[in-house]
Parts: C-alpha cells; structure tokens; sequence
C-alpha cells in the first residue's frame, strides 16, 4: 500500500512540475520583443523608453518556437526553467545557444521583462560559409542587463 501511495505521489509531482515548465513557455508565446540595453551612463534617462537601444527582435510562437528577425528570419527555439531564458538558433551550418540570465518582470513601466546576458556557445561547421550566427553574437554583451519592450503587432 505504502508503495502504490509514493508512486501515486511522485507521479502527481511530475504531472505538476510539467505544467508548470508549460505555464513559464506559454507566457511567451505569441509575442514579439525588442531586446534594448539600457542608455549609458545609467543614471541619465534611464526612464526614457526612447533612449534605449534595440539590439534583436524576437518573436515567440507556439511550441516554444522563437524568430530572430533582424538580418534574416532564423528560427529556434526557446526553453524558460525558473530564471533562465535559453534560446538556440540552428541551421545546417551553424548553431547558437544564448542564455539569459535573471529572467523576471521588469520595474520599468514600458518594459515587459529584464535580464541579463549569459554565456553563448556558437557551433560552425564550415567557416567559409556565411556566418548568421555569428552577427547575433557580436551584439551581444555578455551580463549586460537588457529589457524587453513587447511590440503590438
């Protein structure tokens, strides 16, 4: 008896911890982002939504699919667990993972989340083709805070 109840037990806490991994995705899902840093130096209009700078425009689907839009439309995929936002692009010749950082609501009026950069772990195949990826990468500071400005489409 003692057995059936911690299997009943452990299977309701699996069944759970999944929804709620769903639950972090799906609050993504279907909106469009601009990833900005803050202006510099911070003390100066940093409640100024104008001043800050966009650096990538994200848009997330369903099936925690996620479009990088700014040089060409690439497609990833995106995983959010508790604070951290890992988004991997990937095509025949190269694959890029970011990890966000610290992920949570921002403070900022006109923002909808804050973070900061992670590290990056970029994958080529061959160097001598065109490097997408690689682009991305250079627009990146790694544990610069960044905010996301949900655009409505």
């Amino acid at each position: 008896m003692k057995k059936c109840f911690v299997v009943f037990t452990l299977l309701f806490v699996f069944i759970l911890s999944s929804c709620t991994n769903d639950n972090n995705s799906n609050k993504l899902s279907g909106k469009t982002f601009d990833l900005v840093y803050a202006p510099v130096p911070l003390e100066g209009d940093i409640n100024n939504p104008s001043k800050y700078q966009s650096f990538m425009k994200l848009e997330f689907s369903g099936n925690n699919k996620v479009s990088h839009t700014v040089y060409n439309e690439i497609e990833g995929t995106y995983e959010l667990n508790e604070d951290t936002l890992i988004i991997t692009f990937k095509n025949e010749n190269e694959k890029l993972k970011i990890s966000l950082l610290d992920f949570r609501q921002s403070e900022r009026d006109f923002s909808t989340y804050t973070a900061l950069i992670g590290d990056t772990e970029s994958d080529i195949k061959d160097p001598n083709k065109i490097e997408y990826f690689q682009l991305i990468i250079n627009k990146l500071n790694k544990d610069m805070p960044i905010e996301f400005i949900e655009i409505e489409e």
